[in-house]
Order: C-alpha cells, then structure tokens, then sequence
C-alpha cells in the first residue's frame, strides 16, 4: 500500500512538476521550492504485500502491514520496508514509497539542490541504515548511509541533510544491487546525477538498508524499519523562459514564447535554438527582464519603439552571449550592476541609448566582444568595467561615466568626455585618429594597465593637486604609450598653462582652463604639442633652458629626463619642421631646410649665452 503525501510549497509560480503516485498524476503548483512529505501513514493490517522491485521484480522486496508476526513493535502510524532473510552475514534492501518527479525547466527552472529528511527506528534486532534514492536514466544512486540504533527497545531518530547537490549522491557499483549475491551498497560518489536542464526524469525515495553484520545475534526471521515520516524536498532556480518559434515576432505574444512572457523583474528571456536564420524580436511597450541568455549563431535582434529594463531585486542583472552575433537596438536601461558576459567568438552590440541608474556599474566579462554604438545618458555617476574580452566603444561614453579596465581591451574609437579613467590590469586604446580627444577629471594606470593613445590626444581636467608628475612617471615607464611610437614620435605632456596664456584655451578641438594636463602622440620635438615642431617649440624650450629638474614636455624636456639643456635641443633641432599628417596648422611657421640650420646655429648660440648669465 501507498500512503497518499502532502505537497507545500513555498512561493507559487507556474511550475510544469508533477508528482506520478501510483497510476495517478497530481498536477502540483508552481513552487520555488517543492517538497513531498509523508507524514504518519494509514497502514491497513495483513499480511506480507508484494511490492515490485525497480532493479530485480524477484528479488523479494516486501511491505509488512500491521499484525505480522514478525513484527517486534506496534507499527500504527509507521511506514514499514523489510525481508524475510535466513542468511546470517546477508545484506537486503527495502525501497520505500517512489515517486516521479517531472521538471520542465521553461516553467521549473533547473533543480539546484535537494533537501531530505526522515525520522525512523529499527522494528528488528538486525542492523539497519537508510538513505535518499535517486533513480534516473536507468542509473541508481544513494546518499550516504545514516546508520539507526539496533538495540531491543528502538526509539525514532532523526536525520536531516538540506542543500544535497549531485555530488552527494553516488552511483550503485556493480553488484551493490545485487540480491543473489549480496552487496555492501557500496556506491561511486564520482558518478553522480543530472540536476540540469538536460536531467529528465527523476524517481525518489528512501532506501532501507539491512545488514546482521551492523547488529550481532540475528540468525533469521526479519528485517524491517519502521519509518514514520520522511520529506523531500526539491529547490529550484529561476524558470528559463525561451524564444520559441523559428521566426521574427512580437516579444508581448505569449504563444511566442516556452512558458509566458518573460516581462518583470528577475524575468529571465532564453533567446536560444529555436531560430536557424537571423530574426528580429520586437516590442513597442516597456519590457523588463533581470537576465538575457544568448544561445544561436545565428542573430537575435531585439528593437522596437519600447524600452529593454534590466532590473533585479537583489544581485545583479546580467546579459550572457554564448555565440553569435547578437543585437539590443531599442533604448537599455541598466537598473542595477548588471554582467554582461559574452564567450570568446561572439559579439553583443547595444545599437541604440544606454543608461546606467543610479550608479550602476556594467561589467564586461568573458572573451567576446561587446560594441556600445549609441550614446551612453547617466544622470548619475556610473561606471563601465571590463575584466576581460573587448569593449569597442564607437560613442561617447558619457560625462557621468567611470571607465575602468582590469583586464582586457576597451577601445575609445570616438572622442570621449569621462569622469574618470582607469587602466588596473586592461589596455584602454583611443583612436586611432589625431582627432580623437579623451577628455576626463582624472587618470591612473597601475599594475599591467596600459593606456595606447595610438595618434590620439588625453585631457585630464583636474581639481586640487595637478596629476602632472604621476602622469610623467607613466609616460616613462610605457603604461601611457602609443603603439605608433617611432624614434620620430614621442608622447609629449604638460601643463595647459605651460602653453596657453589666457582661457579657455583650445586643445584638440576641445576647451581646457589652467587646471588642465594635455597629453599627446607627436612628433619629436613638438613642444607646444599642436603637432608641428617650429618656432613656437624653440620660444617654450628657450624660457626653460637651463631648469635642471622637474620639466615637462611642453617646458622643453624632451628626452624625459626632468631637464632642458642641449640634449633637448639637439632633438628639437633635428626634427625642425616636421609634422604630423595633415599638413602642419595654420600661423605654424616651416622653414625651409636652409633656415632650419641658420635657426638653429643662432638660437644655440643664444641658449649658451643665456646660460652663462
């Protein structure tokens, strides 16, 4: 006989689990956390019940009613497993009450652990141990054993273990099943089962395990357990909603989707493999979701005259592309720090407004490629992280972002206004392009970050104390660099006060005050960093010639050694007229070769007098 249980559960979803008791199916409501329980069971009295044995039907597992006469105890309101055995040294089985439980992870989610609990006592004087049995995919596994007293006068003992996840369960060795040859239940904790997505099926129950080598003095009869209630309980994630039509369509039709529409917070959207060409998914209303999955080759695009919100009620969003090359082309906003973690080969691109709420931080992880291709709106400070992969920044990324590269590379393709900028252990690459300007309030590059301005320009719009000598010791020690560096160019910085006399003043096409650090890819030479090396360059090294510490670029110190002295001006000298491509500024003065050498003969002359006064 099977006792009829009772089903609780914990905050009602829409869940496609059912529970198969005997030929019937419960359906059960959805539950995040669902658990069968058995409780004081109503066991009419008789004799020995056959009860079919899922590994061997003849192996002789039985059911003891009330009033056998093998029975040592009452056995009102306990469930009873046992066998009849005559082998001294045997081992013998009894499987209690089984049940099937199907999980549909659209609806369900996947199973991330399993709680189980049972209060029994020997009904015999021959050694008794339980633990919970999974049966799935035609594989047996167990937990480990809880070993019950064996004395003459049992009492109910307890067992509880909550969180199991797969690990905790082994597989039956070969034989461990076995009644013609006795076994030792001996199980392979390296094998374990599937509570995935994938898992299928799942039967559960309890295992009886009866051995005469756990108690001494049984040459026969019986051995049974009394159990009085045992509970099991099944705790699952967040359901996996999935796109499923091999089409474009609308995201608010729910026959579009596995299960519902994923719309709210904590939703979570599958856009996986139910497509084989590239389609577009739209939506001309608000939709939030706390996690996007990324599953095809081929191309998702999500747009439409609505808003993608990314919202959670604790943790993090977050955005995951597995493959492909996936498209958000409707406005995002970003409620909470959210990851977006894209593997190596593929590429998610945000084609249309981002904003972060509220200080919200946007972490780009994994190999792949993220492209931000329309403008970044923060009221607030927030900030763009990325640990690994690319960031390809074709924007600007906004006044009120704070950009931070710990590993990987961001490239700022387009002139950028941040809050700040940070290279801890990633490249930031600007450019390339002369015209490309980062514009930022601060700057630091520690560790293995790199700052590649490539031909590009850096202002660092400071208040306080002017970063000017931790900027000159990177520029010197290659974390700020250009991978266009040649023995002609160079990385030139100073301060805008060094070049300009009233304000504001003009530096890449953007306006600077005094309290401003200009760094720039130039020619070697170039002083006054405007990309040509003339006469405007032998003024600024001249009112500096002779300093012996503590010069900047834009002071003359060219060779970056804190002086201006003839070495500089040697360099200064050598490159005369030269430019960076386009032709050189309007109001540059380049002279011809003959005048570069008559210039440069008299202003030596003029730098050694100087000198000697």
């Amino acid at each position: 006989m099977r006792s009829t249980g009772s089903i609780h559960s914990k905050r009602m979803m829409s869940l496609g689990l059912s529970l198969a008791v005997m030929a019937a199916t419960q359906e059960i409501a959805s539950a995040f956390s669902l658990t069968y329980t058995d409780n004081a069971p109503s066991i009419a009295s008789g004799k020995w019940s056959a009860v079919v044995d899922p590994v061997n039907p003849n192996a002789g597992l039985y059911v003891l009613n009330i009033g056998n006469s093998y029975q040592l105890y009452d056995a009102s309101g306990y469930i009873i497993t046992g066998f009849p055995h005559n082998d001294v040294a045997g081992v013998a089985w009894g499987v209690g009450h089984q049940y099937n439980a199907f999980v549909n992870p659209a609806v369900d989610g996947s199973i991330t652990s399993v709680d189980f609990s049972i209060t029994a006592k020997n009904g015999s004087y021959d050694g008794s141990a339980v633990a919970m049995l999974l049966m799935q995919n035609g594989k047996f596994y167990r937990t480990a054993f809880n070993v019950l007293s064996s004395t003459t006068s049992p009492v109910d003992t307890p067992f509880a273990s909550a969180g199991l996840t797969p690990a905790a369960f082994g597989e039956f060795k070969t034989g461990a099943y076995d009644y013609a040859t006795p076994a030792n239940g001996s199980a392979n904790f390296s094998s374990n089962p599937d509570f995935s997505s994938s898992g299928g099926t799942i039967t559960f129950g309890y295992l009886s395990h009866f051995d005469s080598s756990l108690a001494a003095g049984f040459s026969g009869g019986v051995a049974y357990q009394m159990t009085k209630s045992w509970s099991t309980a099944f705790n699952f994630g967040a359901a996996v909603v999935g796109w499923a039509v091999n089409t474009s369509g609308d995201w608010n039709v729910n026959g579009n989707w596995t299960s519902g529409i994923p719309n709210g917070v904590d939703a979570v959207a599958t856009f996986g493999n139910a497509i084989n060409s590239p389609q577009t998914i739209y939506t001309n209303s608000a939709i939030t979701v706390g996690k996007l999955i990324f599953d095809n080759a081929a191309s998702y695009q999500i747009t439409g005259q609505g808003t993608l919100n990314i919202d959670v009620s604790s943790g993090s969003g977050s955005i995951a592309v597995l493959q492909g090359t996936q498209k958000i082309n409707l406005p995002l906003v970003i409620n909470d720090n959210t990851t977006a973690a894209i593997s190596a080969g593929a590429t998610l691109k945000i084609s249309d407004p981002m904003t972060l709420v509220g200080g919200a931080t946007l972490t780009k992880t994994g190999t792949g490629t993220l492209s931000i291709e329309a403008p970044v709106t923060n009221v607030a400070a927030a900030t763009i992280a990325v640990s690994a992969g690319v960031v390809n920044a074709a924007t600007d990324l906004g006044s009120n972002s704070a950009v931070n590269a710990s590993g990987g590379t961001i490239n700022l393709r387009t002139s950028q206004h941040l809050s700040s900028l940070t290279a801890s252990g990633g490249t930031v690459v600007v450019g390339p392009g002369t015209n490309v300007v980062v514009s930022t309030t601060s700057v630091a590059v520690s560790g293995s970050g790199r700052i590649d301005l490539q031909n590009g320009k850096m202002i660092v719009d400071y208040d306080g104390i002017s970063p000017v000598d931790s900027i000159r010791t990177a520029i010197n020690a290659g974390s700020i660099t250009s991978s266009m560096l040649t023995p002609d160019r160079a990385i030139g910085f100073g301060e805008a006060s060094d070049l300009f006399g009233s304000f504001p003043a003009s530096f890449g096409g953007e306006n600077v005050d005094p309290d401003s650090v200009l760094v720039a890819f130039t020619v070697m030479g170039d002083a006054s960093l405007d990309g040509v090396v003339g006469s405007t360059d032998f003024n600024l090294l001249s009112g500096y010639y002779g300093q012996t510490s503590d010069s900047r670029w834009t002071q003359g110190d060219l060779d970056g050694n804190g002086k201006v002295n003839t070495l500089d001006f040697n360099l200064l000298a050598g490159h005369f007229g030269q430019s960076l491509p386009p032709a050189a500024a309007l109001g540059s003065v380049v002279p011809e070769p003959a005048s570069i050498s008559l210039l440069a003969v008299g202003a030596l002359a003029m730098f050694r007098r100087r000198k000697r006064f």
